[in-house]
């Protein structure tokens, strides 16, 4: 099954936190 959302924003302060935040929780790698 193909993902249905492949592009969508999310406001943040600090990226680098916001990646090491997200990547695991939506398993993938960020970009």
């Amino acid at each position: 099954m193909n993902n249905v959302i492949n592009w969508f924003e999310i406001p943040v302060v600090d990226m680098d936190r916001a990646v090491a935040f997200y990547e695991p929780v939506m398993q993938v790698t960020l970009r």
